[in-house]
């Protein structure tokens, strides 16, 4: 794939830090949004979905993603006030 050793190599954290700020620029999510707050339910959710039900129905991590997101998202407005 050309250009790609260009690419830097962001961490997880680095990744989800700068798509939270873009959220907030766009008014996807509050001004006042708590960013550690978010950071700790974004990093729980990538990790702790797969590890919930990987041996129930691997085929429900997308649509479990999906829902807990969700959750994330509705929880940051409502303590934000928005």
């Amino acid at each position: 794939m050309p250009g790609i050793v260009e690419l830097e190599d962001d961490s997880l954290e680095v990744v989800l830090r700068t798509a939270l700020q873009q959220a907030i620029d766009r008014g996807e999510l509050p001004a006042n949004t708590l960013l550690p707050a978010a950071m700790v339910g974004l990093v729980s959710i990538f990790y702790g979905v797969p590890l919930a039900i990987m041996h129930s129905n691997p085929a429900n991590i997308g649509p479990m993603y999906r829902q807990q997101l969700a959750i994330l998202w509705s929880g940051l407005r409502t303590v934000a006030g928005d």
